[in-house]
């Protein structure tokens, strides 16, 4: 049973009992041990709350670094090609860089290949290819987002790339090679483009190209095409370039 403390006159102290004044007696003669005890347990818990933090820190920047590790930071040109001119603008192609980092030392040749049927049986590859030097263009670089046009060289359009009749078996072919400006590591690329039964240049996509004929001039121009059209021209209203390896 607890006793109150009195006061110098006798009577009790409201709140005090004899338990209490032991208990912050035993306090007052003691902090000296139990503080630097509860000091260190705090730091404990705040070094073990801290490790916790820096591995979940540590957790979240490994995989960061593995998600930037799967990205390809490297320049990716995409070409558009306008065949008929349309009122001031001329037929010309140009070439934009889609990537984050600048493209340089690119060339672009163009080259013209012949499908002459039944010329070697059983044939994987165009009958002819030509391609003449003084149709291509260098541009020193191309920065991100950066888009440069060029007007087809005159007559290549309507003789050049038509070697001979019919129109329909010529395939032409823009080759797109380019550097990435740090390692200087090289990437080489092609788009094709067909003459369609109208007699009009038009991409490989055009729904305009039908019929065995096509798909004739599709199977030989695959010794040529190594790879389809990457997921990016799902938004890139261009046209498609195959990878070349």
């Amino acid at each position: 049973m607890n006793r109150d403390i009195l006061d110098n006159q006798g009577k009790p102290i409201p709140g005090q009992s004899t338990r209490t004044a032991r208990l912050w007696d035993c306090v007052r003669r003691t902090w000296k041990v139990w503080v630097p005890i509860a000091i260190s347990m705090l730091i404990s818990v705040a070094a073990l709350v801290i490790s916790g933090l820096s591995y979940r820190q540590s957790v979240k920047d490994s995989e960061v670094t593995h998600r930037l590790s799967k990205l390809d930071f490297r320049p990716r040109l995409r070409l558009y090609s306008l065949f008929i001119s349309h009122g001031k603008t001329p037929s010309q192609w140009q070439l934009t860089n889609t990537g984050p980092v600048e493209a340089v030392q690119i060339k672009v040749e163009m080259i013209s290949h012949r499908y002459i049927p039944g010329h070697i049986p059983n044939q994987k590859k165009m009958s002819i290819s030509m391609k003449d030097s003084s149709n291509t263009t260098t541009i020193q670089s191309l920065q991100p987002q950066e888009t440069k046009s060029y007007r087809f060289r005159e007559g290549w359009l309507d003789s050049n790339a038509r070697i001979q009749e019919p129109p329909q078996h010529n395939v032409m072919e823009i080759l797109v090679t380019y550097r990435h400006p740090h390692d200087l590591e090289e990437y080489s690329e092609s788009a094709y483009y067909f003459v369609n039964p109208d007699g009009f240049w038009v991409p490989e996509g055009s729904s305009s190209l039908k019929g065995e004929l096509y798909e004739s001039l599709r199977m030989r121009l695959s010794g040529v095409i190594r790879e389809g059209p990457g997921s990016v021209y799902k938004e890139w209203p261009g046209n498609p370039m195959h990878t070349n390896k």
